[in-house]
């Protein structure tokens, strides 16, 4: 039942297209929305909605085009407007039906609704690639970001997708998931100084005075500003890449041992002196 739906309500929209496209061309004039709507004989369908804005717009709007009862399909529909509309003027009938069958797809579910970020993020590199194939070049992104809550935890994470702001949210969705707890010394520096290696990346964190401020590059100030550190210094050696760097300091962070980890691993106290 509701596959037959579907496909009364593509040749519907697509003899409507048509109709419009050929009042366009013939007449030159600007085409009427028509009154009535153009699912009404879809018995599974209560609302549709088909515009032609100017003589080379024929359009759908790009949110519900179904509202029905029936639990088959979405009941919520929203108000279509300028921007949502779809030009067919340059489709051929392939296409058009392509488009339709989206646009109907979309209708039966719920649009996906955009997670907001509960913590900061710092963007540490895009990177750009293009696949080449008989049908054109195909471009896509790869974003690595770095979050933190900005007190003792951190993480980096990586997305790919065929547009920036996508890969960039993958990316911070997958930094959520891989996070990691930093011990600081009173809250503002690290406990002692440390140097670790990454790939070809070493890394020197040395621990600083308050009021020192952070000396070091972009990447590790930013990176220490989202896990909460005010006073650091830090040095990289080797190789420089973003990604690397990012891990070293990472794993050099989660090296860092407090007095209390020391105590536990050697089974008696310390009297810390100044």
């Amino acid at each position: 039942g509701a596959m037959a739906a579907m496909a009364s309500v593509g040749r519907g929209l697509g003899r409507a297209a048509g109709a419009a496209l050929a009042r366009v061309r013939n007449g030159g004039t600007r085409a009427a929305a028509p009154k009535t709507s153009m699912l009404a004989s879809n018995p599974c369908s209560t609302s549709g909605v088909f515009r032609a804005e100017s003589p080379n717009v024929v359009g759908l709007p790009m949110q519900c085009l179904i509202s029905s009862s029936s639990s088959a399909y979405s009941s919520s529909s929203t108000a279509s407007s300028d921007d949502d509309l779809v030009d067919f003027s340059n489709l051929n009938s392939r296409k058009r039906r392509h488009v339709l069958k989206q646009l109907l797809a979309r209708g039966t579910r719920p649009l996906p609704q955009k997670k907001e970020r509960r913590t900061p993020m710092h963007v540490v590199d895009v990177n750009r690639t293009c696949k080449v194939t008989k049908g054109g070049v195909v471009p896509s992104f790869a974003a690595f970001v770095v979050t933190g809550n900005g007190n003792g935890v951190i993480g980096y994470g990586k997305g790919k997708s065929s547009e920036v702001a996508k890969a960039v949210d993958k990316a911070y969705h997958n930094a959520q998931k891989n996070l990691h707890a930093v011990k600081l010394f009173e809250g503002h520096t690290v406990y002692h100084n440390i140097e670790h290696s990454y790939c070809k990346t070493r890394v020197k964190l040395m621990a600083a005075p308050s009021g020192s401020g952070i000396q070091a590059n972009n990447t590790i100030t930013a990176m220490c500003r989202l896990v909460g550190i005010k006073d650091l210094k830090a040095k990289v050696l080797g190789s420089h890449h973003p990604m690397n760097t990012v891990k070293a300091v990472v794993e050099a962070l989660e090296l860092i041992q407090s007095p209390d980890d020391i105590e536990r691993q050697r089974g008696h106290r310390f009297r810390l002196t100044k």
